[in-house]
């Protein structure tokens, strides 16, 4: 066998090296490419895990901006709501406070001249009742169309109809009547005309002014003056009426007496045929009780 030169050792040698080099280049290099890759994972699943968190964290920050949105909502429309409420109530109070303030203003002047300063008003209430057996007078209270008007005015008819300061004619429906009070309510489809307000009984004074406005003799929208001439007038069946001096005939039965605040004092229905000067109107207070429980039961 040949022996190896000095040189090829060298050679050889150099070669041994220049493997090993290589090698363990190779080596170094799949260790860092190992240690990156696991790093790079573990930074992977570390921002997968941050990304996780700061999706649940939203969806929960959402959830809650959502709840508080509609929590928000809810207290909005109830604030709307009870807005609205509090308008309607002042509306209301308002139209009671003018309503009151007019009617005040109006018996100002009536007890300073005359009833012309609540007339027109009045007369827009109150209305003629025609039947089959008779004619009477009526008016308007309650609002939403009914109309109050003596039971024997409507006892026994079969047909009724009343007319209406504007001259127009409707048919009517009779709701209920109280025949010991000789009250009876009737009701048109039309429920724009104006109601009258009724009196209380501690309103009512002797000697205070007072208009009955009816149909006497078919003189449609007659006015006769007069006073109170007693504010309580109890009946043997426990009816009050007020008594007065105003002029009361046929037709004005179930018409309204009027006082010098606009208001219903008492509904005419009877006079003293023997005597002058003496008529009476079923009270207020009654013909409000009555008329109220007829309307609950219809």
């Amino acid at each position: 066998m040949a022996s190896i030169t000095k040189k090829e050792k060298i050679v050889l040698g150099i070669g041994i090296v220049l493997l090993v080099a290589i090698g363990f280049g190779f080596y170094y290099d799949y260790k860092i490419t190992q240690e990156l890759q696991g790093q790079l994972q573990s930074a992977i699943a570390d921002y997968q895990q941050k990304i996780q968190g700061v999706s649940d964290a939203l969806q929960a920050q959402g959830t809650l901006l959502g709840n508080r949105i509609t929590g928000l909502q809810e207290e909005n429309q109830k604030s709307t709501e009870r807005l609205e409420e509090l308008i309607n109530e002042v509306e209301s109070q308002s139209d009671i406070k003018f309503g009151e303030l007019k009617a005040d203003i109006q018996s100002i002047d009536v007890k300073s001249t005359d009833f012309s300063a609540i007339i027109d008003d009045v007369v827009k209430s109150v209305v003629s009742v025609g039947t089959n057996k008779g004619q009477g007078s009526g008016a308007f209270i309650k609002g939403s169309g009914y109309i109050v008007t003596n039971y024997h005015v409507m006892q026994g008819a079969t047909a009724a109809q009343v007319m209406t300061y504007d001259n127009k004619v409707h048919p009517v429906q009779l709701i209920g009547y109280d025949p010991t009070a000789d009250v009876a309510l009737l009701r048109i489809s039309n429920s724009s005309y104006p109601s009258l307000r009724f009196d209380g009984s501690d309103d009512v004074k002797v000697g205070e002014k007072v208009i009955a406005v009816g149909n006497p003799g078919g003189l449609s929208f007659t006015v006769t003056e007069g006073i109170v001439s007693n504010a309580n007038r109890v009946s043997s069946s426990g009816v009050r009426y007020v008594q007065t001096d105003v002029p009361i005939n046929p037709g004005n039965s179930g018409g309204p007496l009027i006082s010098t605040r606009g208001r219903i004092v008492g509904i005419n229905t009877f006079k003293l045929s023997e005597f002058e000067g003496i008529g009476f109107a079923i009270a207020a207070d009654v013909v409000d009780e009555v008329t109220d429980d007829i309307i609950s039961k219809s």
